[in-house]
């Protein structure tokens, strides 16, 4: 048999449908209808579709849905994609490029064959509708003229299943859940990413209701489906569990209503995962926490520094001041403090300042503020207080605090004191520029006056 070469009638491309078990069901009865009625028309046993698929083509009728593929190199498809027009072959058995076919010779013995190439709008060959008959004889123009109406629809089918398939190829593979739920919230379409976020093929999950899906989520999810049914456009977050038991994913969720001539049909759901984005969020606020708190915490005890400490002294001012009330401001410093850093070496030091520290905490409540200011110097702000005699109460306590236990450094006891200066707002100042001058005058006094003991600054 010849094999004539492809003429410019155009460009032959692979369906990308396959066999009959590949192709929707929509489409197998639209062929099987095309095929049945241009059988009827034409008053021929047998009407044909045939599929391109690679170098193959699948032949697709009522009395036969699935034939073996023909090569198509072999077959007679080939001479009809190279026609722009149909293909009419009186007596197959007495025409020369036909005569050597198999479907001739063989036991199908065909005889009369009609074929009509099926292209898309772009010329692109699909494949072909023909009739087949076991005897020669002739076809009526009215028959040709069915014919070719029957093949421009039948590529029309075709080329919208192959437009079908992309569009699912291209949705599937969208990292996210896309779905479609009509106005009884039940899914009438939903993409690949369904089996991956809830264990359900997209194909189980026509038909469900959106209850049965999310099972205990629904309830959170909706008012969300409430108001996309009112047609509003929904977005919110939500954590979705994993069906293998794994950590929950946390998702963005968008419901977009389906609105025709006024009335919600549907809504079409849109998800994407956005654990990673979480994750790096959770990590960032981590590291602003860790850089605030490095700058405005000391590394050694944990305690807020001097700049915190100034910015909580001034806010307590200004509390004070709206309710009328007292606050106070301690400063203390450790007496011979530089002794046991030169003698004991730093390690020492840093070991008691920490608990010096532990015990100033102890002794205070959860409202004040115990600082450290560098070195050796702390500061205590107490926001409410009665009167002076409160503040000296809070700085006795301290004190013993101080004295109730032994302070140790690799074995060796040490003896650990300290001076402590207090000013009282608004008696001692107004600001907490003069509060901290003075409570530290205070202190300068309290250690001229023997050490380990409280004074309460009085103007000289």
């Amino acid at each position: 048999m010849k094999a004539p070469s492809i003429p410019e009638a155009g460009p032959i491309a692979p369906l990308a449908l396959g066999p009959s078990d590949t192709l929707d069901a929509d489409l197998d009865l639209a062929l099987k209808a095309i095929t049945t009625l241009a059988a009827q028309l034409s008053a021929v046993p047998i009407a044909l579709i045939s599929v391109l698929d690679g170098h193959d083509q699948w032949y697709r009728s009522l009395s036969a849905p699935s034939a073996p593929p023909i090569p198509f190199e072999a077959s007679f498809l080939r001479h009809v994609a190279s026609q722009a027009e149909a293909v009419i072959v009186r007596d197959a058995a007495a025409d020369a490029r036909f005569s050597d076919d198999p479907l001739v010779k063989g036991e199908t013995r065909l005889r009369f064959y009609a074929g009509v190439p099926l292209r898309n709008a772009s010329g692109t060959h699909l494949g072909t509708l023909c009739i087949v008959d076991h005897v020669a004889r002739d076809l009526a123009c009215v028959q040709l003229e069915q014919l070719t109406l029957l093949a421009t629809l039948a590529a029309s089918h075709l080329e919208a299943s192959r437009n079908r398939a992309i569009v699912r190829q291209v949705v599937d593979g969208v990292p996210g859940m896309l779905a479609y739920w009509d106005k009884d919230q039940r899914c009438r379409f939903a993409n690949a990413a369904y089996e991956s976020w809830f264990g359900v093929k997209p194909e189980e999950l026509i038909g469900r209701t959106m209850r049965d899906l999310l099972g205990p989520i629904y309830p959170r999810n909706l008012p969300y489906i409430e108001g996309a049914l009112r047609g509003e456009i929904q977005a919110f977050e939500r954590e979705i569990p994993d069906p293998q038991g794994g950590a929950p994913r946390n998702s963005q969720a968008h419901y977009l209503p389906h609105v025709v001539a006024g009335e919600v049909q549907g809504f079409g759901v849109m998800v994407t995962d956005i654990s990673g984005q979480k994750a790096v969020e959770a990590e960032l606020r981590e590291a602003q926490a860790r850089a605030q708190s490095l700058a405005t915490h000391d590394s050694l005890t944990g305690l807020p520094n001097r700049l915190l400490a100034h910015e909580r002294l001034e806010r307590a001012i200004e509390q004070a001041k709206r309710f009328r009330r007292c606050a106070a401001v301690l400063f203390l410093d450790l007496d011979g403090f530089k002794v046991i850093n030169d003698s004991l070496g730093h390690a020492a030091g840093d070991t008691v300042l920490r608990e010096v520290a532990a015990r100033m905490l102890a002794s205070t409540r959860s409202s004040d503020t115990v600082a450290r200011l560098g070195g050796d110097e702390f500061l205590i702000l107490l926001p409410e207080v009665e009167n002076s005699i409160s503040v000296g109460i809070v700085a006795q306590k301290l004190l013993a605090a101080m004295a109730a236990t032994q302070f140790t450094s690799a074995g060796q006891e040490l003896n650990v004191s300290f001076s402590v200066g207090g000013a009282l707002f608004p008696d001692h100042g107004a600001s907490a520029r003069e509060l901290i001058a003075h409570a530290d005058a205070a202190l300068y006094r309290a250690k001229r006056s023997g050490k380990n003991q409280f004074a309460l600054f009085t103007a000289e």
